[in-house]
C-alpha cells in the first residue's frame, strides 16, 4: 500500500515536470516564432535576404525576402545554383560565376555587386556576400550568404550624377550665354547706331540694319533660354501684354509642323509684371510637348482669361487678380501613374527627352508667384493650367512704346566693362545721345577715374557698371567702394548674365537701375534718363 502511494506521488511529480517542460518548450517556440517574425520584418525593411547552398546535394534555400527581390514565388524557382544564375544579368553571369569559383578555390569570402535581369524586364542592382564551410580534408560543404537590393540607392546615385553633369553643363551654358550677350551687345548697338545715323535717307540700307536688329533679338531670346537652363534665374520683370508672348512663342514652335494653333485671347486681358523672355520659354516648352504628343498632327488650343482668386477657391495662391492660361492638346495623353512626376527634374518618358522642359517651366512660373498644374488622360490629350498674378489693368490701355524712340541728355558718364567692343559701342551710343563719356576696363581703374573726376571738380554724374569682370575687380565689389567714396553715386548695373540675382534685385546691392545686355539705343537712353533725373 505504501509503495503504491509512493508510485502515484512519483508519477504526479513526473507529470508536473512534463507539463512544465511543455510550457517551457511552448515559450521557447513562441520566442523563436517572434524572432523569426522580427527577422523577416527586418529583412523586408532592409531589403536583405539570406541564402544557403548545400554543395553535397546541390540544394539552394532562399529566405522570403530573396524571392521578393527576384520578383518570384517560391514554386517558380528551381532551387539550384544554375537556376540562380539564370536570373543574373547576361553581362554579369561570368563575373558572378568566377567570383564564386575563385572564393571556393582560394577559401575566401566574396563581396560583389552585380545586376539581376528579371522576367518582367526589370534590372536590379544587388550586393551579394558569401562564406563557405569546409570539411577537414578541404572539401567545400556549404555556402551561405546574403543578397541586398541596392537598386534604389543606385538610382539615387545615377540621379545625383545627372545633377552634377547638368550643373557642369549649366555653368558652361551660362558662360556661353554671357559671352554671346556681350557679342550681341556690340552687334545690336552698332546696327542701332547705323540706323540712327541713316534715318530715312537710305531706306534699303536701313531695312538691312533692321533685319540685323531683329535677328539679334532672336539670338538674345536663345541666350536667355541658356541662362534660364543654367540657373533657373531670377526674372527681370516689367509690365507686359501676355497675349503677344503666347502668340509669338506658339507660332515659333509650330512653324512648319502639322499641328495647328487655335488662340482664344480676349482684348480685355490684364497686363502682368513678368520677364517676357522667361514666360516665352514656358509657352515654347509646353507647346513643344503638345506638338510631340501629336505626331500625326492635330490642334493645340491656347486660351487666356482674367481670373479673380477668392478664399473659396482651392487654388494654392493668395487671393487677388490673376491671368489663367490654358494649353490643351488632342494628343496621346499621359498615364495616371506619371502625372505626379511630370514636373520633377529629369523625368521623361521620351527616348530623346531631357526631362527639363516641364521642370524649368514650373520653376519659372513659381518664381513669378504663380501656379502650374496638369490634367491628362490616355487617349484624351493633356491640359496645362497656368495662373500668374496680374496688375488689374487692362492691356487695351497698355502702351509700352508711348515714349520717344530715344531720349537725349547731358552729363558725364563712366562706362566700366572688360570688353573693348562693348566699351566702344556704348560710348558711341551715349555720345549720340549727348553725353560726355569715359571708359574703364575694370573696377580698380573705374575707382581711380572716379576719384580723379572728384578732384577735378567735374565728377561723373553716372556710372554704368559691368557685373562680371574676369581677373579684375568686379562690379559688385567696385560699387561697394564707389559708394564709400560717394554714398549718393548713381550706378547702373549691366550684365550679360541677364537673369543674375544682382540684376533682378539691383536696389539691394546699391545700384539705381539695371540694363541687361544686349540693349538698344532706345533702352539705354530711357534707363540713363530715368537715373539721371533721380537726386
Amino acid at each position: 500500500m505504501h509503495n503504491s502511494k509512493k508510485s502515484r506521488d512519483e508519477m504526479e511529480r513526473r507529470i508536473k515536470q512534463l507539463e512544465q517542460e511543455v510550457l517551457r518548450l511552448k515559450e521557447v517556440e513562441k520566442k523563436l516564432n517572434l524572432n523569426q517574425k522580427n527577422l523577416k520584418e527586418a529583412e523586408i525593411l532592409a531589403k536583405l535576404g539570406h541564402w544557403e547552398l548545400d554543395l553535397v546535394t546541390d540544394t539552394l534555400k532562399w529566405s522570403d525576402e530573396i524571392y521578393r527581390i527576384f520578383n518570384l514565388e517560391p514554386q517558380e524557382f528551381g532551387a539550384t545554383y544554375e537556376a540562380f544564375l539564370s536570373n543574373i544579368h547576361p553581362e554579369d553571369i561570368n563575373f558572378v560565376n568566377k567570383s564564386y569559383t575563385d572564393s571556393l578555390k582560394n577559401k575566401t569570402q566574396y563581396n560583389i555587386i552585380h545586376r539581376l535581369s528579371l522576367k518582367d524586364g526589370t534590372v536590379k542592382y544587388v550586393n551579394e556576400k558569401c562564406h563557405t564551410d569546409y570539411a577537414p580534408d578541404g572539401t567545400p560543404l556549404r555556402s551561405f550568404g546574403t543578397i541586398l537590393d541596392m537598386t534604389e540607392r543606385y538610382r539615387m546615385d545615377e540621379e545625383l550624377q545627372k545633377v552634377k553633369n547638368l550643373e557642369s553643363i549649366g555653368l558652361l551654358a551660362g558662360g556661353i550665354a554671357h559671352d554671346f550677350n556681350n557679342l550681341l551687345a556690340g552687334i545690336m548697338g552698332t546696327a542701332d547706331l547705323a540706323l540712327n545715323l541713316l534715318g530715312s535717307a537710305s531706306k534699303p540700307i536701313a531695312d538691312l540694319f533692321n533685319q540685323i536688329v531683329k535677328a539679334s533679338y532672336r539670338a538674345q531670346a536663345l541666350a536667355q533660354q541658356l541662362l534660364t537652363f543654367s540657373k533657373g534665374g531670377e526674372p527681370i520683370k516689367k509690365e507686359v501684354n501676355i497675349a503677344e508672348i503666347i502668340k509669338v512663342a506658339a507660332l515659333f514652335v509650330l512653324s512648319g509642323s502639322n499641328v495647328k494653333p487655335i488662340f482664344d485671347l480676349p482684348d480685355d486681358l490684364e497686363t502682368i509684371e513678368a520677364d517676357s523672355g522667361q514666360l516665352g520659354q514656358v509657352i515654347q516648352n509646353l507647346v513643344l510637348n503638345a506638338r510631340q504628343a501629336m505626331p500625326k498632327g492635330g490642334v493645340v488650343k491656347l486660351s487666356c482669361q482674367n481670373y479673380r482668386k477668392t478664399s473659396k477657391d482651392s487654388l494654392p495662391l493668395p487671393d487677388g487678380n490673376y491671368l489663367n492660361i490654358t494649353i490643351q492638346d488632342s494628343g496621346e495623353g499621359i498615364p495616371e501613374k506619371y502625372l505626379e512626376k511630370v514636373f520633377a527634374p529629369y523625368f521623361t518618358v521620351k527616348e530623346s527627352g531631357s526631362g527639363l522642359g516641364l521642370s524649368i517651366s514650373h520653376s519659372i512660373v513659381t518664381k513669378h508667384g504663380g501656379h502650374i498644374s496638369i490634367w491628362s488622360k490616355l487617349g484624351q490629350g493633356s491640359r496645362i493650367e497656368i495662373y500668374l498674378p496680374s496688375t488689374g489693368k487692362s492691356s487695351v490701355l497698355f502702351e509700352p512704346d508711348d515714349e520717344p524712340a530715344s531720349i537725349k541728355g547731358a552729363g558725364r558718364i563712366l562706362i566700366v566693362d572688360d570688353e573693348q567692343l562693348i566699351r566702344n559701342t556704348s560710348k558711341r551710343m551715349l555720345a549720340t545721345l549727348g553725353y560726355e563719356v569715359a571708359c574703364a576696363r575694370n573696377g580698380a581703374e573705374a575707382i581711380s577715374l572716379y576719384l580723379e573726376s572728384l578732384k577735378s571738380q567735374n565728377p561723373f554724374d553716372l556710372v554704368i557698371m559691368d557685373l562680371t569682370i574676369p581677373g579684375g575687380l568686379g562690379g559688385r565689389e567696385a560699387t561697394i567702394e564707389l559708394l564709400k567714396i560717394n554714398p549718393k553715386a548713381r550706378i547702373i548695373v549691366s550684365s550679360g548674365y541677364s537673369n543674375d540675382p544682382v540684376t533682378a534685385n539691383f536696389w539691394d546691392y546699391g545700384f539705381k537701375a539695371a540694363i541687361p545686355k544686349p540693349y538698344q539705343l532706345r533702352d539705354l537712353s530711357r534707363v540713363v534718363n530715368d537715373v539721371m533725373k533721380k537726386k
